[in-house]
Formats: structure tokens, C-alpha cells, sequence
């Protein structure tokens, strides 16, 4: 060791020792911000810019409208808090994206009456679109098992491979719309991204609006959803892979408007096959509402997933299940879909080559074909509904079959874009 080392640590060790038999606390040292938040005016609007790195805690106020430009980070000295009916724009033509690394946080809890909102900021002159931004990604300490180094250039590590923080806390996001997002970044588009993030995470009543790619996407980890909706997405509405084991319930994908691209509304995945943890989600009360005037698949199984799948419906699918290659998962009951609804679907159970989703028509799983009443996802019906409760305390008693109950109880009013 250098002497001017040894004598800096000699003289630091020493100073603590003089403030502890003095009774005193030595002084916390705020670090200097590496960020910066100004005033600028937009669309004869005015805003309040922030770029940079958040690496201390900054709470953004609903008194104030902001603004994204480039990447905005939140590192692991960070917190980030922002106001229930906050709004934060975020500018089209960059890469503009918030990304919270591991082992920092948000703290984003809108109400029903007062969402916290996400979006482009065309929205203010009624221009935005698909992909106008690059989303957000949320990195945590989870594991999963697999990281693509081509998006950790850009994002930063997520997620561990060997891990021991499968009840990390990334914070919260709830009561939140994420609008007109999915820019590519780097390999990767979509709109809300958790990348490995823990259980003590709190993901709940999130609505991604008019996304390019994927609308939410989960990759690994342990992380419970509920409440989460992807309404008009180009492309995949909700995705997971990467071994997510965790738990969902409430879960939306729609579309109710003309679309020109082929589009998936529910998408599982494991990555490579083999890797462990393999993907093994437990979901129950989902609804999803395809389009007759798209080509549109329903849910789409991928080679290696498991998962426990209950009380879904389908409508309105070209395929509604689609099962590749995933023969021995369902055999050995590590993958399955039971009292579920399928109607409306040109296909209810695809078969080709690779896709073997006809097993799942055996009368062992309980699945029904008679059509109910609905008004776009809103509707349900208990007949060989599944009480959710069976599988985990942490699902809310519902025992019918469809993520929205009826009108009467309906989740997504006030808060959710339609």
C-alpha cells in the first residue's frame, strides 16, 4: 500500500473514532447530482426537462408536467417517486427511455381518479403514434436464465443468473399508462420491460396503449403482476420469458380498432431450452379480445415454457392456442390451460408440424366453447370456472372465468385509455 493511502485510511478511521467518543454522528454525504431539470416550453407548453443520471431521491410533482429527452437513468444510489396524476412526456425521434438499473427504484403510485401517464410527447398536439419512444425498463436482482449481452449494452446487466434476491424490490409502479412507446432499442422494442425483477416488487393495474413490439414484457425473475392491460399493441400484447416463476392475475390484451399487422396477444416463452429455471408463471383471470378485421393469434406457447394457466378467455382469434413443440410439458402436466373459455376463434386449438395445442381439448382440462355475452373484454361466466385461490394466497377471490368481471366490477375504469 501506497503511503499516501495509509495515511488518507489512518486519518479517516481516526476521525470516527474522535466523533464516537465525542457522541457525535459523523456527517451523511449527499452526493452531487448527476442530472439536471430545467424549464423549457414545447408546443407552447411548459415543461420540466430531466436528463441524466437520478442517483439520489427526486420526487416529481403532479403541479408540473416533465419531460424525457435521451436516456434517463436511475442508478442503483437512486429513488425515483412520482405523484399520483403526474404526467411525463417523453420526445419521439430519440432514444428517449427511462431505465431504472438494479438496485435502484421507483416509487409510482397513481390512484383510479389520477393515473400517473407515460407518453409521447406528440400527444400534446394529437400526433403520436406506435413507438414514438423507447419505453421503460425496469432492471432487477432476480434470477433468470438468460441475458442477452446485445440489450445489456444498453440497458445495463438485469437480473442475475445465480441468484439468492428472488424477493428483491425494485419499488412500485401501479396505477400507471405507459402510451404510444416501444422505440427499438438496441435488439429489443416494447413498452414496459421488467427485467428480472424480484417479489417484492409491486406491478399492478398498468396499461400499455398503442405500443410498438411488445406491450409488457416480463423476462425472468419472481415478480407478481395483477391488473395489467395492452390495448391496440403492434405486435406482441404481453410476453414473458427469461424462467419468469412468478404469479399473475387480471390480465388484458385487446384490440378494438383495424390494424394492418399481424398481431399475438399473449406470448410465453423460456428462452434457451434447458436453461433453468425454466419459465413456469401460475395465471388465472385472462381475457383475450382479438379482432376478426386483423390477423390476430390468441396465445402462443413456446418450446420449453411451463405454466399453470386458468380461467381464460379467448375471442375473436385466428389461432386462438398455439403449443410449439411442448408435447412432453403437457404430457407431464408442467404446461397447461384449464377452465377456460374459447368462442369466436376461427381456430381454437392450432395444430401443425410443431404445434400440438389439440391436446389440450381433452375433457381432463375442462376447458368450454359456449359463447357469453361480452362487450369488448368486459365480461365473464362462472360455468367450470377455477377458484384461483386453490393455487396461491396471493390470488384475489375470483371464481369466474375472464379478467373483468362485468361492468358492475370493472378494474380499468377511469384510469385505462380505450
Amino acid at each position: 500500500m501506497k503511503i499516501n493511502q495509509l495515511y488518507t485510511r489512518v486519518l479517516f478511521f481516526g476521525l470516527i473514532l474522535i466523533h464516537m467518543s465525542c457522541g457525535k454522528d459523523l456527517p451523511i454525504i449527499t452526493p452531487e447530482p448527476l442530472y439536471s431539470i430545467e424549464k423549457v416550453t414545447v408546443f407552447d407548453k411548459e415543461v420540466h426537462l430531466i436528463q441524466g443520471i437520478i442517483n439520489d431521491s427526486l420526487r416529481l410533482s403532479n403541479k408540473n408536467r416533465y419531460l424525457i429527452d435521451g436516456k434517463l437513468v436511475v442508478n442503483n444510489q437512486g429513488i425515483l417517486s412520482i405523484e399520483a396524476g403526474t404526467i411525463i412526456y417523453a420526445k419521439p425521434n430519440a432514444m428517449s427511455y427511462l431505465l431504472i438499473d438494479r438496485g435502484g427504484k421507483i416509487n409510482a403510485q397513481g390512484t383510479s381518479q389520477a393515473p400517473i401517464i407515460f407518453t409521447s410527447l406528440n400527444d400534446i398536439n394529437a400526433s403520436a403514434t406506435y413507438g414514438d419512444w423507447g419505453g421503460i425498463h425496469i432492471n432487477g436482482q432476480a434470477i433468470i436464465n438468460e441475458r442477452s449481452s446485445s440489450l445489456t449494452l444498453e440497458i445495463g446487466k438485469y437480473g442475475r443468473l445465480e441468484s439468492e434476491e428472488n424477493e428483491d424490490n425494485s419499488g412500485v409502479l401501479s396505477y400507471a399508462r405507459v402510451e404510444y412507446a416501444g422505440e427499438k432499442i438496441g435488439i429489443t422494442e416494447g413498452a414496459l420491460n421488467l427485467n428480472g425483477l424480484g417479489s417484492k416488487t409491486q406491478i399492478d393495474h398498468i396499461q400499455t396503449y398503442f405500443s410498438n413490439g411488445n406491450g409488457i414484457r416480463i423476462r425472468g425473475g419472481t415478480v407478481n403482476v395483477s391488473h395489467i392491460m395492452s390495448t391496440q399493441t403492434k405486435g406482441i400484447g404481453i410476453r414473458w420469458d427469461n424462467g419468469w416463476n412468478g404469479n399473475g392475475q387480471f390480465i388484458v390484451a385487446n384490440f378494438s380498432a383495424p390494424m394492418t399487422d399481424t398481431v399475438t396477444l399473449l406470448v410465453g416463452a423460456s428462452s434457451t431450452v434447458g436453461n433453468l429455471p425454466s419459465s413456469s408463471p401460475r395465471l388465472s383471470n385472462i381475457s383475450l379480445i382479438g379482432s376478426k378485421n386483423i390477423v390476430s393469434r390468441g396465445l402462443r406457447l413456446g418450446e420449453g415454457t411451463h405454466g399453470m394457466i386458468y380461467n381464460m378467455i379467448i375471442q375473436k382469434s385466428d389461432r386462438a392456442i398455439r403449443a410449439d413443440n411442448s408435447f412432453n410439458e403437457i404430457i407431464a402436466r408442467k404446461l397447461f390451460v384449464k377452465h377456460s373459455l374459447l368462442f369466436d376463434n376461427l381456430v381454437n386449438y392450432f395444430e401443425n408440424v410443431t404445434s400440438v395445442a389439440g391436446i389440450l381439448a381433452d375433457p381432463e382440462f375442462k376447458n368450454t366453447y359456449v359463447p357469453i355475452p361480452m362487450q369488448g373484454y368486459i365480461g365473464s361466466t362462472t360455468s367450470m370456472a377455477f377458484d384461483p385461490k386453490q393455487i396461491d394466497d396471493m390470488f384475489e377471490p375470483a371464481t369466474y372465468i375472464g379478467a373483468v368481471e362485468n361492468s358492475q366490477n370493472n378494474w380499468t375504469l377511469n384510469w385505462t385509455k380505450q
